[in-house]
């Protein structure tokens, strides 16, 4: 019985020392990606029944997204 209590406290005391790892962010940097997923917002919004204005532009440096919302 006394081996069973250590075994267990030797576990226990193995798990605390254990350092969390730390958590990954997945990040991209292509730009059609975002485009992508705001453009299929906007239809869901549209397909929902509210009419939205939306404007692309596209400079050399950023996309302009205008977006206007009727009240």
């Amino acid at each position: 019985m006394k081996q069973t209590e250590e075994r267990v406290v030797k576990m226990l005391e193995q798990k605390t020392d254990r350092k969390p790892k730390p958590k990954r962010k997945a990040f991209s940097r292509d730009t059609r990606i975002a485009m992508n997923t705001i453009r299929q917002s906007l239809h869901m919004v549209e397909d929902s029944g509210l009419k939205i204005n939306t404007e692309e532009e596209e400079f050399e440096e950023y996309i302009q997204l205008t977006i206007r919302i009727p009240k």
